[in-house]
């Protein structure tokens, strides 16, 4: 449940990126780095 909060939280801090202008870069960041965050926790190996 703590996940849906924080993915609205992400996009919160992008929409007050003035910097982040381009509408394709920042998706791609995004899911990367909640891809590689969630792949960690959700790793039984580690």
């Amino acid at each position: 449940m703590s996940e849906s909060l924080e993915i609205p939280e992400l996009t919160e801090v992008l929409s007050e990126q003035p910097s982040l202008s381009t509408p394709d870069s920042p998706p791609k960041v995004i899911t990367g780095t909640l891809t590689l965050y969630f792949q960690e926790d959700i790793d039984p190996a580690s």
